[in-house]
């Protein structure tokens, strides 16, 4: 089977810089009309918290396309996440795979044998051990992989990870 790669939707990613670029002019607005205290807190807040959004998802949009490095790569015996930092699942090492909805977003969620969930919980420091905890609790899932807002259908990359997982 051939590799396949997924990339964010760039349409949806300029879409969302827009309206952060949007929220930071609104942010400045703010800060000249409303010379209170608050005025001023409430404007830099939007402008920090806005402009840090928009350079992410710019910088995230540019990275993906010029350098060609998608957000998920999916070859016969593994996936590759490359979000923040580059993750590879073994299709070896996975139960399942299934689609979880959570508020807006939607997620793929990846159940792992058990004796790699020993083995990662083991070998990982406090902070992803309690990551861990509040997948296993909230999603029922040792992984989860973000799938909102990219450039193909969650339900057929749920269809495309089962294939490849059964075909092993």
């Amino acid at each position: 089977m051939k590799e396949v790669r997924v990339y964010h939707s760039a349409w949806r990613m300029l879409c969302l810089i827009t309206a952060s670029i949007l929220l930071v002019c609104g942010g400045i607005l703010i800060i000249h009309i409303h010379k209170s205290m608050l005025g001023w807190i409430a404007g830099w807040a939007s402008i920090l918290f806005f402009g840090f959004c928009a350079i992410v998802m710019a910088y995230t949009m540019l990275k993906e396309r010029l350098t060609h490095q998608p957000f998920l790569t999916i070859t016969d015996k593994y996936l590759i996440t490359n979000s923040p930092e580059t993750k590879v699942i073994n299709f070896s090492d996975v139960e399942s795979f299934s689609l979880k909805n959570v508020c807006d977003s939607k997620f793929i969620t990846v159940r792992y044998k058990s004796h790699v969930r020993r083995q990662e919980i083991t070998n990982s420091n406090i902070i992803k051990r309690i990551m861990h905890s509040a997948d296993t609790c909230i999603i029922k899932a040792q992984d989860t992989i973000t799938v909102t807002g990219l450039d193909t259908k969650p339900e057929y990359l749920l269809e495309l990870l089962n294939e490849r997982l059964h075909s092993l």
